[in-house]
């Protein structure tokens, strides 16, 4: 600790003695919020790892079985919503309180107290200036008063014995930075176990045409299209769902959501969060005949389910069913998707020529149908376009006003407090000196010393008019 430092220092400084005084210090020290602030990064990194609000066959197809309960038992599919997580932010919050209710008394005595230093204690500082001045102690006292006014100083004076002393202080307010910034944090933090206990989200799949209910039970939603933009390689670009907002089955809203852009209707938030081809359904396929004489039909499309003309042949086909990852139940004979991905796709294609239905058959992408009716066309399958299902974010979060009120606390100590403005001090001592006066100078600052330093300088020799004798740094 330097000169200036300790003619400074609060009285009463020292280590703290007694168990649960060390206990305290040890809570309010930096280190326990730096280690709270790792825990909970590596809490969040966590959250950011496990996808969120995804159901258990999701995790289990992503994880295995044995990996999707210890998912779901950590609660990791939830992860700022669960209880360990509002623990770690809570005990964060305490920590931060802690600390500003220890150190707020320090800091408020530091920014809004006046401080005087005689003579002896300003020749101690580390930043000084002494010298003879050829004027009378009255002259000079001018001098320095109107020098700390220019510099926009709040200046008071006093006498000490044959002293007159000056205390002047600018930018005190900037002691309590660190209070102001630790408030906001902890009223953000509060926010966030407060959004974390009352707030809900839920994804939900919906594929156009289907209506899903926000999980509330306030108000349904209609998916009347969805689109995925893609740019000119073939990466995605956008995707985008044209909502409807029914009440009662009546059309109360209408809006497209963006991955940017949400919608918000009787305080909760529908976000475009993901989409996902569905295993079950497509939007069309490409198909095309065969007759068993060898003739083969112009490719056709056939939307799922509607039936479609065969070109060439008064047949009509039908996709009744279809399987991203065909699979069939050895049990049941039933056939199913085995997955979301589209491994082993497959359609079930029904032929009907007028009034005789000659039946269905499973149909493989690129590898031709199987257990066709003896004597009746083959369908091949060639090519289809998949069906998507959006992915619809609700979130409800009533904590968001306290949030943005502890980010506001925040910038209002950071941004203009902390960067734009430092506590300066100088303090001035004018004593009679024969016919002339001596001066003795002194000041500290909080941050940026070299700036404050040519100022100190500036003003003090703007003080002297006819210098015999001054003294920087040792004198």
């Amino acid at each position: 600790m330097n000169a200036g430092a300790e003619a400074l220092a609060p009285e009463g400084a020292g280590r703290p003695t007694g168990p649960a005084s060390r206990a305290w210090h040890w809570f309010v020290s930096i280190k326990v919020g730096l280690i709270l602030l790792l825990i909970i990064t590596i809490l969040s990194f966590l959250g950011m790892l496990v996808p969120q609000g995804g159901d258990e066959a999701q995790y289990v197809e992503k994880y295995g079985q044995a990996g999707a309960s210890l998912v779901l038992a950590l609660g990791l599919d939830n992860a700022y919503h669960s209880w360990w997580y509002q623990v770690a932010l809570l005990v964060l919050a305490v920590n931060i309180t802690a600390c500003t209710i220890w150190r707020m008394p320090r800091a408020v005595r530091t920014a809004f107290r006046r401080q005087w230093l005689e003579p002896d204690r300003i020749q101690a500082l580390a930043l000084k200036k002494s010298a003879v001045v050829a004027a009378s102690p009255d002259q000079t006292a001018s001098r320095v008063r109107d020098a700390l006014k220019s510099g926009r100083y709040s200046v008071q004076e006093r006498q000490s014995g044959e002293a007159l002393l000056f205390s002047a202080t600018r930018g005190g307010i900037s002691r309590l930075v660190a209070t102001i910034v630790h408030i906001g944090l902890v009223v953000t933090l509060l926010g966030g176990v407060y959004g974390g206990r009352s707030g809900w989200s839920k994804l939900v799949f919906g594929a156009p045409g289907e209506t899903v209910a926000s999980p509330d039970g306030t108000f349904d939603v209609r998916v009347d299209a969805f689109k995925v933009l893609t740019n000119a390689d073939g990466s995605i670009k956008d995707y985008i769902s044209s909502l409807t907002v029914l009440e009662g089955g009546r059309e109360v809203l209408k809006q497209d959501v963006e991955v940017n852009k949400y919608l918000h209707h009787r305080k909760v938030n529908i976000y475009q969060s993901s989409y996902s081809a569905l295993p079950e359904r497509f939007a069309s396929a490409r198909l095309r005949v065969q007759w068993p004489d060898g003739r083969v039909s112009e490719p056709f499309d056939a939307p799922y389910g509607e039936a479609v003309e065969v070109p060439g042949s008064p047949m009509k086909a039908t996709v009744e069913s279809f399987a991203a990852d065909f699979r069939i139940d050895t049990e049941t004979r039933r056939a199913y998707s085995a997955s979301l991905e589209p491994r082993n796709p497959a359609i079930r294609v029904n032929l009907v020529e007028g009034e005789r239905d000659l039946g269905g058959q499973w149909v493989f992408l690129n590898r031709g149908g199987v257990h066709p009716h003896e004597g009746a066309p083959q369908v091949e399958f060639l090519a289809y376009e998949p069906l998507y299902a959006t992915g619809l974010d609700f979130a409800h979060n009533p904590a968001v006003p306290i949030v943005w009120a502890g980010f506001a606390l925040m910038a209002v100590g950071v941004l203009p407090m902390m960067v734009l403005m430092t506590h300066r001090r100088i303090w001035v001592a004018v004593m009679p000196d024969g016919g002339r006066a001596r001066l003795v100078a002194g000041g500290a600052v909080n941050k940026h010393r070299e700036i404050f330093q040519r100022e100190f300088y500036r003003l003090m020799d703007g003080v002297e008019s006819g210098k015999e004798e001054a003294g920087r740094g040792g004198n």
